[in-house]
């Protein structure tokens, strides 16, 4: 009963801060977009998703594989101090890699300097991830959760207070690298309290056997990053900054409101898998995430459809109001989105991971393809739609590995059963 219970909270403390670091994060966004104006929030919406196209090469994958190798690794501690120097080594090249490219993205010397403080701030937070991957593979969430909470409480007062102060997007990034530096000395601090000391060690095996396991972590990285980002990343290559402000605001919302949709998976994946590997009854379990699933997208549908201008008013302003068919757009992609979670959950419950990979690479390719081409001409309305396309060829790709898994069901359950045993 104890271990139920500690299991318990540790969800609710993953989950809770989770949720609260969404809310605090797009209470802030929506104060700084409406203060700083169009143009700048455009600006920071092109810097940080030039962040999030290239984060997957500070990421690599690292964090989610040792959060998968510590939970079984007796000697995560010695472990770590390898994962560290590695973390080191991609944090170097991969600054080095952005520090060139920004050259060749724009010629303004603001923007320069605003991508290179995001990216700082993103590194910084990448290197919290790591932490938490030993934190969390000692079944203690609990510290995760005090340091998102405590975290988003303090950008939220932080970037409040700077944007009334010198509302620019410089610095307000500014803020955010204040505070992920700050973070990661508290988190460091945390480690060295609980471990006695942080030691640093470099194994060229062990870094390549790293890399080797966290390949496929990377690259879906990059696929969800593509995802949501590169229609902003393009529009702020075409300095379209205007439109690029005008879509970000939407596209805040949008991510907004398909955050539940991201974590949705973490819950009836495991469930699916034991039903799966046990032969049992998958109906009550799939009923209430169709139900739940449904329920959002049919919620979001309504709001895109018949209020999208009034809700882009209301938080927003009226700077922002021609947005609204933009917001339209992503609001029905949003429940496109949460259709797709039912097939994505299926899926990877039935251990289809190689085919799931296939759909995203198809995926971010018709979402690059078609950005390049439609942006020039229909700008940010033409963004949205094609956000909405790449949607629905993703929905479609896991319909159907779900339609052939069950197909095939019964040989899926042997070869489960066979790699369990191994």
């Amino acid at each position: 009963m104890n271990r139920i219970a500690h299991n318990f909270k540790n969800t609710l403390w993953l989950f809770g801060s989770q949720i609260f670091s969404h809310i605090g994060k797009l209470f802030l966004f929506l104060i700084v977009a409406r203060e700083i104006g169009v143009s700048e929030f455009g600006l920071f919406s092109f810097g940080l998703s030039f962040y999030v196209i290239f984060s997957f090469l500070a990421d690599l994958g690292i964090p989610a594989v040792l959060r998968r190798k510590y939970s079984v690794l007796q000697n995560k501690r010695d472990h770590f101090a390898y994962a560290i120097s590695l973390k080191l080594k991609v944090s170097a090249i991969s600054s080095l890699v952005v520090f060139i490219v920004t050259f060749f993205v724009s010629k303004d010397p603001t923007t320069h300097q605003l991508i290179w403080t995001l990216w700082l701030a993103g590194v910084c937070n990448l290197f919290i991830e790591t932490f938490f991957s030993y934190f969390e593979a000692e079944n203690n969430l609990k510290i995760r959760g005090i340091v998102k909470i405590s975290r988003s409480l303090f950008i939220l007062g932080l970037g409040i207070w700077i944007t009334f102060l010198k509302g620019t997007a410089l610095s307000i990034s500014v803020a955010f690298l204040i505070e992920a530096l700050l973070s990661l000395f508290f988190v460091i601090f945390i480690f060295i309290k609980k471990n006695k000391n942080l030691i640093i060690k470099t194994s060229k095996q062990i870094h390549q056997n790293i890399l080797k396991q966290s390949w496929y972590s990377a690259m879906m990285t990059l696929f969800w990053n593509i995802y949501v980002s590169f229609d902003l990343f393009m529009l702020g290559l075409y300095n379209q900054i205007q439109a690029t402000g005008l879509y970000g605001a939407s596209q805040k919302l949008f991510n907004a409101v398909i955050a539940p949709a991201i974590i949705l998976p973490n819950i009836y994946i495991p469930i699916f898998t034991k039903a799966f590997k046990e032969k049992k009854s998958i109906k009550k379990t799939l009923v209430s995430l169709t139900i739940t699933s449904l329920g959002c997208a049919i919620a979001l549908a309504i709001a895109g459809i018949f209020f999208p201008k009034f809700i882009m008013q209301l938080i927003y302003g009226q700077e922002y109001i021609s947005a609204s068919f933009s917001l339209t757009i992503l609001c029905i992609t949003a429940a496109l989105y949460y259709i797709n979670n039912i097939f994505f959950s299926l899926a990877f419950a039935l251990y289809q991971d190689k085919k799931i990979l296939f759909t995203n690479i198809f995926m971010a390719t018709l979402n690059i393809v078609l950005n390049i081409f439609v942006i020039p001409v229909y700008s940010f309305n033409g963004a949205a739609v094609t956000t909405l396309i790449s949607t629905i060829f993703l929905l479609i790709g896991n319909a159907y590995i779900c339609y052939i898994a069950f197909k095939n069901k019964n040989n899926l359950l042997y070869s489960n059963q066979e790699k369990e045993n191994e």
